[in-house]
């Protein structure tokens, strides 16, 4: 990832987000950069305490959809990404901003996937469309779209229960 059409580096620099802070920077990247943002500003870290099984459950479903084919691939993008993500990001989004006053360049990895993904979404939408006609594919995206919503249920509640005490001190 890191690719942008001229049009959404554009609108990226009308939003005060530099084309170069995310041009040719993979996603996973942007978002190591908030999480160390967020740190800095926080002055602790929480990646010590960021148990390996917080997303155990959302890793089998992904695999078991993969396993599934095209079916399963477009219910976990769509459904499970695409589709959602713009809502829970938002929500971050405007928390983050108001409760640590974080820049646009700062909040960029939220800002790209709230301005993208709907886009995205539509796009999947038809694709999903097209390749789900009959009766059996469609009862197959709803099963897979199920597991990909409760996969992601069990991470939230995961991360919920975990003890938001746990953290290190950073400089």
């Amino acid at each position: 990832m890191g690719f942008y059409a001229e049009e959404t580096l554009e609108e990226c620099e009308n939003m005060g987000i530099p084309h170069q802070s995310i041009e040719n920077i993979p996603h996973h990247q942007l978002f190591l950069d908030l999480v160390k943002t967020i740190e800095r500003k926080l002055k602790c870290s929480y990646f010590d305490f960021i148990p390996e099984a917080l997303n155990e459950e959302m890793v089998k479903v992904q695999t078991e959809l993969t396993n599934k084919g095209k079916i399963g691939l477009l219910a976990s993008l769509y459904f499970g990404s695409e589709l959602i993500v713009p809502y829970i990001y938002s929500s971050l989004l405007v928390g983050l901003r108001l409760c640590m006053g974080l820049t646009p360049e700062e909040s960029r990895f939220l800002l790209l996937h709230v301005s993208l993904d709907g886009d995205h979404a539509d796009n999947i939408r038809n694709i999903i469309t097209a390749h789900c006609k009959t009766a059996e594919d469609r009862i197959e995206l709803v099963k897979c779209t199920e597991q990909v919503l409760n996969a992601r249920v069990a991470f939230y509640d995961k991360l919920g229960s975990l003890n938001s005490m746990q953290s290190v001190h950073v400089q």
